[in-house]
């Protein structure tokens, strides 16, 4: 796309020939614009809707603000467009996987899938909420926006290197053959800081999202201590079917992050405390890890890490904050 350094969400091929590499990199450049279901591989079971009105302005909005906000922070936005953003309709869903997900089962909000270069959203999930809905999309697209790399290895031996294998993502760095992704959790805790700082410097701009912004400041207002009521990021109405009574549910931020985001906001102030001489303050500690993010160099963060906890420490803090997938 015009005005975009990266032409996908990939920022980087390793292995293979020149060649094989320009292959791969044209294929992802051309995946959005094959329109495919971002669920086909499970379509008996999750299936796609069509966007919203609603759905559609609060997309159009975060992507006209979301590069120059990612450039901010020392990234290279990638083209992103309303055709790789899929919607989840749970009522086509057989009922044994809606049970799942109405009793907590399984927890899916969204996610960013770098191999089709789509972003799924689930809104049942967001109770309602244009801002949490708003909150969920700026937060897969900040994983796409962040720096990806793909490695290209062989089907089997001997055959061609065209299978790209992921690698990188963001800060999470995939091991053992993506049974392991470490560092995942100081990804999301980066990934969802910036989803803060972007709601706070551009949600209240968006005219859909101001009923929703007024009645979130209103309960804020009513929490007991700032640090409570900043973490709320949506309130959602939801009215009983006689209509005599109206229920507020609160859809707390970093409801499935809130752990790792506290931790991760400790270790910028104890890094910061013990490496005053290079900071001025917290801020440009978290700069660091995002750009890190985002521009995909990790040696600035590994070397202020072994110098402030010893040598070996960033692999263990990579074992410490890794996910499980297998």
């Amino acid at each position: 796309m015009e005005g975009y350094e990266k032409t996908s969400g990939v920022s980087k091929i390793v292995g293979g020939t020149q060649e094989e590499k320009d292959k791969t990199a044209k294929h992802f450049e051309d995946l959005p614009k094959e329109k495919e279901s971002a669920f086909a591989d499970v379509k008996d079971i999750l299936f796609e809707r069509e966007k919203t009105s609603e759905e559609v302005e609060i997309i159009e909005s975060i992507n006209a603000k979301l590069p120059e906000f990612i450039r901010s922070y020392g990234g290279e936005p990638a083209p992103l467009n309303l055709d790789q953003f899929h919607i989840l309709d749970l009522k086509q869903s057989p009922i044994s996987v809606r049970l799942l997900f109405k009793f907590g089962i399984v927890r899916f909000a969204g996610g960013y899938l770098p191999e089709t270069q789509a972003i799924t959203l689930a809104p049942e999930s967001f109770r309602n909420s244009k801002l949490a809905f708003a909150h969920g999309a700026t937060h897969e697209s900040i994983h796409m926006h962040s720096f990806t790399s793909f490695e290209l290895k062989e089907k089997s031996p001997g055959q061609p290197k065209d299978n790209p294998v992921r690698r990188r993502i963001g800060f999470t760095v995939n091991e053992d053959q993506e049974e392991k992704l470490l560092f995942n959790d100081i990804n999301e805790a980066i990934t969802e800081e910036l989803t803060r700082r972007f709601d706070e410097q551009y949600f209240s701009d968006m005219p859909i999202l101001k009923d929703d912004i007024e009645l979130r400041d209103t309960v804020r207002k009513k929490k007991p201590s700032k640090t409570e009521g900043e973490d709320i990021i949506a309130v959602s109405k939801v009215n009983l079917p006689s209509d005599w009574l109206c229920i507020l549910e609160v859809t707390l931020f970093h409801e499935i992050y809130s752990k790792k985001v506290t931790d991760f906001k400790m270790l910028l102030k104890d890094l910061y405390e013990k490496n005053k001489d290079s900071f001025e303050s917290e801020e440009g500690v978290f700069r660091l890890f995002a750009k890190s993010m985002l521009k995909g160099n990790m040696l600035d963060v590994a070397r202020l890490y072994e110098k402030t906890y010893g040598k070996g420490s960033f692999r263990s803090l990579g074992e410490r904050t890794a996910k499980i997938t297998k």
